[in-house]
């Protein structure tokens, strides 16, 4: 499949028939057969949607079913020991006598509570290990909606709208042009792997989406693999993004922006050249301290235009994540001077190595900064 709009149709429909150049092959959410019987595909994309979709929404009515409800934090945070509780309950005021013991823990025996713990860490496991799922899932639906064409582009987000709607039943946060309010973090690690010339290379002439989401780029894009939630070294304190139309939050978008708190580092953009001495219009680094790196811009930043981004130009690298063998950053430019308003224009995994063993230095302070729109609001 090569169309961008028939790829959700395909996720969506119960069943589909393929009519192929010699025979028909059959698609459910089950199972996919062919007429010789010779279908083997590595991949069942809707086989693997749906059952994404059925594990996180059992796990979800069982929790309705405890009297319970699913949330963000719950999804990040150990349960607190049975045990614990219990003698918290005890102890943790003067005078507090075994009387005052709520009655499920009077009349409970130690090993009861220890099962009904494991219980609940084996429940709480479970929903962790869907959602998870879920979230990895969608960034696999990105990944091969982005690299399909679309004949109207400012379709992308429309063209998708159908399986965030069906996704938003499981999430716990709002949906965000392209991007979900309760993996934010995570959903800001895309990047575009390939600029390619023949494709549209600028940012869109019309506003489609704010600058931090996938669907503001032309290109197909791709994430980083999955960073533990622990190494976020942003605070991400809003998330705005405004419906062009209020009935349907999975369409158009007329404007949004994050505020972000976090370290910036000040760094230089460089261009690079071929043996013959051209511009690579599809390929930059960057300089930051005394270290220099390649990263991935969203488009071709040589290019002249509103989005043209200087040879030598002064840039920041908001810090993400921070590991032990590498530190990812988006790269900023300044919308205004003295202004507190950036826009993305690309992000960069800085390895360990890339500094060759010695350490760098690099003036950094904490600040608050907003990631504006790209283009004016339509």
């Amino acid at each position: 499949l090569t169309q961008g709009w028939v790829y959700q149709e395909r996720l969506l429909s119960p069943r589909v028939l393929h009519f192929c150049q010699k025979e028909l092959l059959w698609e459910c959410l089950e199972e996919s057969f062919c007429e010789c019987a010779s279908f083997k595909p590595l991949t069942q994309p809707k086989v693997e949607h749906f059952a994404a979709i059925q594990d996180i929404r059992g796990t979800l009515k069982s929790k309705e079913q405890d009297g319970t409800k699913l949330s963000s934090q719950e999804l990040h945070t150990r349960p607190e020991s049975s045990t614990r509780r219990l003698f918290k309950g005890r102890f943790s005021k003067k005078g507090k006598q075994p009387e005052d013991l709520p009655r499920t823990f009077k009349s409970e025996t130690l090993e009861e509570i220890r099962a009904r713990e494991r219980e609940a860490a084996i429940r709480l496991e479970k929903v962790g290990s869907s959602v998870r799922l879920l979230k990895a899932k969608w960034h696999d639906i990105v990944r091969d909606y982005s690299n399909l064409t679309l004949t109207v582009e400012s379709d992308r987000l429309i063209a998708i709208a159908g399986l965030a709607r069906e996704a938003q039943d499981c999430r716990t946060g709002s949906y965000l042009a392209g991007l979900w309010q309760d993996s934010l973090v995570e959903d800001l690690l895309w990047r575009v792997d390939r600029l390619a010339l023949g494709q549209p290379e600028r940012r869109p002439a019309t506003y489609r989406a704010p600058s931090w989401s996938w669907a503001s780029v032309n290109s197909g894009v791709s994430y980083f693999q999955h960073r533990n939630d622990e190494w976020a070294a942003v605070r991400i304190s809003e998330a705005v993004c405004k419906p062009k139309h209020n009935s349907d939050p999975y369409g158009h978008v007329s404007h949004g922006h994050l505020v972000i708190e976090g370290i910036p580092a000040k760094a230089e953009v460089i261009y690079t050249f071929y043996d013959n001495g051209e511009l690579d219009p599809m390929h930059y680094k960057l300089v930051i301290g005394n270290g220099t790196a390649p990263f991935y811009a969203d488009y071709c930043l040589c290019l002249e235009g509103p989005g043209q981004i200087p040879d030598g130009s002064e840039v920041y690298c908001l810090r993400i994540f921070n590991e032990s063998h590498s530190t990812i950053y988006l790269v900023l430019r300044q919308l205004k001077p003295d202004t507190s308003e950036y826009e993305r224009i690309g992000i960069v995994d800085w390895l360990s190595t890339e500094t060759k063993g010695s350490a760098f230095q690099i003036d950094v302070s904490e600040f608050t900064t907003s990631i504006k729109q790209t283009g004016k609001p339509q």
